[in-house]
């Protein structure tokens, strides 16, 4: 019995080949981990460093949205209530995406 204890001691001590490569992909993993910290901190002024509004667009799109839009019913007045095809959203929408995109003397 002393023989077969020895033996089980031994083989246990030995990690596996499935072991060692667990161990190797958990090392792997951690290290991979730690270099690449710093490279996924978000940047809270990204959009605004590439895709820069100016005040004057701001204030356009918000009078667009106080002249334009319903707070009691939620919806845009230029929208018909219940339209009957997608041909009667169309003109209302182009008139609607002009407003936001297109200078307007009122501001």
């Amino acid at each position: 019995m002393n023989e077969d204890d020895s033996q089980t001691t031994d083989s246990e001590d030995i990690p596996s080949e499935n072991q060692e490569f667990t161990i190797g992909i958990q090392r792997a993993l951690k290290e991979t981990k730690r270099k690449l910290s710093a490279s996924w901190t978000t940047d809270d002024t990204l959009q605004e460093k590439f895709f820069p509004v100016d005040p004057l667009t701001k204030s356009r799109v918000a009078a667009v949205i106080l002249d334009k839009y319903n707070q009691s019913t939620r919806r845009w007045k230029s929208f018909p209530k219940a339209p009957k095809d997608m041909v009667a959203l169309a003109s209302p929408l182009a008139y609607l995406l002009n407003d936001f995109i297109l200078p307007s003397s009122k501001v």
